[in-house]
Order: structure tokens, then C-alpha cells, then sequence
């Protein structure tokens, strides 16, 4: 962020918001256990030497470039929005007489899709419905390209086999489209 140099970073939350038509939104929040001190965080005000910045438009992944690959069946044919969510529950170290955190313990990795879709195969349960096989989403670049494994984010949305689907929600609006919402829920560590 600017000219500030942030050490010993941690993610706190991760998430990932998919709409037809518009640019895949990633936003992540961290905590720093050594931020910079003294001094203001600036930016560089000629970041590209009064030049266009270098965007390629053919490179950004957009909402109806991804695909979602159901092939348990628990959400309809055509999705228009998901939103993807990964938490991460840390605790902080200290050091005997220490003020603050040296590093933090991993405790727990949660993770939340919540996709819109039209149409619905069945209703679940009370207590919710296991996948029973894998459901991903796949980010892709125009022309149906995948990013790549080389980029963190390639495999961001994968739910196993055996995740829960917590909710579902079906609704009717007089001369629109039905629309089903299905929250799907998995605990990884």
C-alpha cells in the first residue's frame, strides 16, 4: 500500500464475488504483525510515466467466462452470481513480556458458496445435504482460457465430496424468472 512496508502479514478473509458481464471482484483482508511505523503511506503519483496503464482487457476474468462444474445436480443451469468466502480463525503468539503478537497459529480454515441460480433438481433436507462429488468454479479469461496453476487462485473454489449444503432458497417475483439460492459450506482444517 503505497510506499508502507507491512511484515509478517496474515490473511484473515478471502473473497470472491462472480456477476455476468462484470469483472471478477477478489478482496482479501490481512493483519500485520509488523506495519510500518513513522511516516505516511503515499502513492506513487506517475505510476506509469504518464503512459496508459498496461491493461489488456482479453487477460481479466469475467463473470460469464467462468463455468461451474455440478456434477452432483444441486444447482440449476444457469448461475447469476456467486459469492465465495474463506475465513481463516488464528491466535496470536506472544513472548514472554512481549507487547505484541510474534506470529499467529493457524486454528481453523472455513469456507461459504453461495451461488444464484435458475431452476432447482430437488429440495434438501432439514439438516442439509452432502455433495456427493466435487463441485468447482473455474476462472476463466475470454476465449475460455483457464488462468493457469501457476496463480494462487486457480483452485480458490473447490468443494469436495461430502461438503454440506446448508441452505436453499427458492423464490418466484410475478413475471421474472425463478430463482434458487443454495449456500454450500465446508470446514477444511
Amino acid at each position: 500500500m503505497g510506499s508502507g512496508i507491512y511484515k509478517k502479514c496474515y490473511v484473515k478473509d478471502v473473497s470472491l464475488s462472480i456477476s455476468p458481464f462484470e469483472p471478477v471482484v477478489l478482496s482479501a483482508n490481512f493483519v500485520s504483525l509488523d506495519p510500518a511505523v513513522g511516516g505516511s503511506i503515499t502513492g506513487d503519483g506517475n505510476a506509469y510515466g504518464g503512459q496508459e496503464p498496461p491493461l489488456d482487457s482479453d487477460i481479466i476474468v469475467y463473470g460469464h467466462t467462468c463455468s461451474v462444474n455440478d456434477s452432483a445436480g444441486v444447482l440449476g443451469q444457469v448461475q447469476s452470481q456467486i459469492n465465495f468466502k474463506r475465513s481463516y480463525n488464528r491466535t496470536p503468539i506472544y513472548g514472554l513480556g512481549s507487547v505484541n503478537a510474534s506470529s499467529m497459529l493457524l486454528d481453523g480454515v472455513e469456507e461459504e458458496i453461495s451461488v444464484s441460480s435458475t431452476g432447482l433438481n430437488s429440495l434438501i433436507n432439514f439438516s442439509g445435504e452432502r455433495l456427493t462429488s466435487q463441485l468447482n468454479v473455474d476462472l476463466k479469461i475470454q476465449g475460455g482460457v483457464g488462468i493457469g496453476t501457476s496463480t494462487p487462485i486457480a483452485d480458490l473454489i473447490k468443494f469436495p465430496a461430502g461438503a454440506r449444503v446448508l441452505t436453499e432458497s427458492y423464490s418466484a417475483q410475478g413475471g421474472a424468472a425463478i430463482q434458487t439460492t443454495a449456500t454450500i459450506k465446508q470446514v477444511k482444517l
